[in-house]
């Protein structure tokens, strides 16, 4: 037991999954990105979208 009452384990766990939650909302604020904005505004910062068509790039974001 920790001073805090929980076992190690429960708190590993605890933090694993905020970790998780965290990534998973970066890669869906990625996706949302991917799949929403213009073909030029992505050109800015992803160099790779002038090497595909604008829906092989929506795809890519869903």
């Amino acid at each position: 037991m920790t001073k805090f009452g929980q076992p190690k384990e429960q708190r590993m766990n605890a933090v694993l999954w905020t970790i998780q939650g965290i990534l998973a909302g970066i890669f869906a604020m990625a996706g949302f990105l991917k799949s929403t904005q213009s073909k030029d505004k992505l050109l800015k910062r992803l160099s790779w979208v002038n090497h595909f068509p604008l829906q092989t790039v929506r795809f890519i974001g869903i």
